[in-house]
């Protein structure tokens, strides 16, 4: 009897040695999974494990948008766009034509689209939706970076316009965030506005546009348009603005002097724009003067809308003592300035300018240690005046070529002596 129960016994035990490793395997394979099983729903559908964080890439860099879903099971996980509802990715396929998208997955649990070289256009929300019933999903959203840049335009960026009236230079840009735009003078100049009757000046200003009033010469320029948002690069254009406005013309020295053989250069300054037309004449009769010869060299030295307007005698000759005029001319106007070019016999130097200098503007007199300075240049220009009229055929009293030999101060007390003796005969 013993006998037969002991096998029995032996068959119990392994029974029971079995069950208690299946249930051991079971809590093992339920420790495993136990993650999974906290976040299952009270449904026992699957559910999102995090939001989908918003990211902000440059444009040109790549974006990783994540979704994470626990217990997906027999469920499948798709990204789609928000704005067009276009299906991007479904479970581990990429089903977009854009080479520029993939997917990373990670155990039915992560699922990573990858936007590489983000452009403008991929700006908007992205939708990780899972296949329930209803339809579970989340939305991140990808905004993107631009740096700044000008919006296209049929205008032309010179602009012109007539002295005196307003202009209106504008420089419209995007980017995002939305770019900042200054003005400022390509020559670091001041910007010179005028407000009810008061001038004020800024080195730079604000604004997509730059409006100016009553426009003058002294505005045209190149003007350098900025704009910047924080994205590099910043950019600058530039925009020329041309002010029309009749000729004007000034001559530093109305009567020049030069010696016979010399060579002697006559300038006249202009200012004017456009110039359409600008020469020399010679005379009373306006003959008009070639810009190059043997006689004449004609020479202009431009800067913006001011000009040194250069006429250049060589070798000169008794017919070269004469008026001469420049002339400038475009379709608000025309303005000329004349000089007078007269002999001398001494080389020309700078004794009248300083004697000039030394009259005391305030009482109209000459300085008391000038008095022979002064009288000395008087005797040269009466033996100048003397060389001018010889040179011209002026006669004296007598009918005498004038002599330039004369001493001034000859003329000067011999004259009225010689009226003093006659009233007493």
């Amino acid at each position: 009897m013993n006998c037969y129960l002991e096998p029995n016994i032996y068959l119990l035990h392994l029974i029971i040695l079995i069950m208690s490793l299946a249930l051991l395997s079971s809590y093992l394979q339920l420790l495993s999974t136990s993650q999974d099983l906290a976040a299952i729903s009270d449904d026992g559908e699957p559910r999102f494990l995090a939001p989908i964080p918003n990211l902000t890439v440059a444009v040109g860099r790549d974006a990783q948008l994540t979704c994470l879903v626990s217990s997906l099971g027999p469920y499948k996980a798709a990204w789609l766009r928000v704005e067009d509802k276009g299906i991007l990715t479904i479970h581990q396929h990429v089903i977009s034509r854009n080479y520029r998208l993939s997917l990373i997955t990670h155990e039915n649990r992560s699922f990573v689209l990858v936007i590489k070289n983000v452009q403008e256009s991929d700006r908007g929300g992205y939708m990780c939706q899972i296949n329930t019933v209803p339809m579970k999903s989340q939305v991140g959203f990808l905004d993107v970076l631009v740096p700044p840049r000008f919006e296209p335009s049929n205008q032309s960026w010179d602009q012109m316009v007539t002295e005196g009236y307003n202009v209106t230079l504008t420089c419209y840009t995007q980017g995002n965030p939305s770019p900042s735009v200054k003005w400022r003078r390509e020559d670091n100049s001041e910007i010179i506005f005028q407000d009810h009757n008061k001038k004020y000046s800024v080195r730079s200003i604000a604004g997509d546009s730059l409006t100016i009033l009553r426009v003058t010469r002294i505005h045209m320029g190149v003007y350098l348009c900025i704009a910047s948002n924080g994205v590099p690069p910043a950019i600058s254009r530039r925009i020329q603005l041309h002010v029309n406005f009749a000729p004007t013309i000034w001559i530093g020295n109305r009567i020049v002097k030069g010696s016979v053989g010399s060579s002697i250069i006559l300038n006249c300054h202009i200012e004017a724009f456009p110039i359409t037309e600008k020469y020399w004449t010679k005379g009373v009769d306006n003959i008009r003067l070639p810009e190059s010869s043997s006689k004449y060299l004609i020479k202009s030295i431009d800067k913006l809308y001011k000009s040194t307007f250069q006429l250049k005698i060589s070798s000169l000759e008794q017919d070269d003592y004469d008026d001469y005029r420049c002339y400038a001319r475009n379709n608000l106007g025309f303005h000329e300035g004349v000089i007078t070019l007269n002999e001398t016999d001494e080389p020309e130097d700078d004794s009248d300018e300083l004697m000039d200098n030394k009259i005391d503007s305030t009482r109209g007199e000459l300085s008391s240690n000038s008095i022979d300075s002064h009288q000395t240049i008087s005797g040269r220009k009466f033996k100048e005046t003397r060389s001018r009229d010889k040179k011209r055929g002026i006669k004296d009293s007598n009918g005498q070529q004038l002599d330039n030999n004369v001493n001034p101060l000859q003329v000067t007390f011999v004259v009225p002596m010689l009226m003093i003796i006659v009233k007493i005969i």
